[in-house]
């Protein structure tokens, strides 16, 4: 059963993913903060991180980057599948951080349809 950790402050959308990816037997993992979400990720060692950009305590691309920095954890570290998701419209800042970083995919939670993303979820864990 493949893992994938939702990092996400949003708790109607963490809901919603959750519920739509345990549905299709995933087994998921959740965080609300990147602080904790970072925690789990190297504690749990998910097959794809879902991770938002704007949350409190740590926010999502500083996670990305401290994640990225851990050498010893495939699952956790710099070769952890990653999906960022967010309300914002990328910035140069922000794209620069993420290009850094190399999540898998940007998305803006405003224009994808959950269908799309649960197809690249889907894709990404089948590669």
């Amino acid at each position: 059963m493949k893992k994938i950790l939702i990092v996400e402050d949003e708790q109607a959308y963490l809901k919603l993913l959750s519920d739509q990816l345990a549905e299709r037997s995933y087994k998921v993992v959740s965080a609300l903060n990147g602080d904790e979400g970072l925690a789990k990720a190297k504690k749990e060692q998910p097959d794809l991180i879902l991770l938002d950009i704007r949350m409190p305590k740590m926010d999502g691309l500083t996670m990305l980057h401290l994640l990225r920095q851990d050498e010893r954890n495939s699952g956790s570290g710099k070769k952890a599948k990653v999906i960022m998701l967010t309300n914002l419209e990328p910035d140069e800042t922000i794209v620069q951080k993420a290009v850094t970083d190399q999540p898998a995919f940007y998305f803006v939670k405003s224009d994808t349809r959950l269908e799309d993303l649960i197809k690249k979820i889907e894709e990404l864990l089948d590669q």
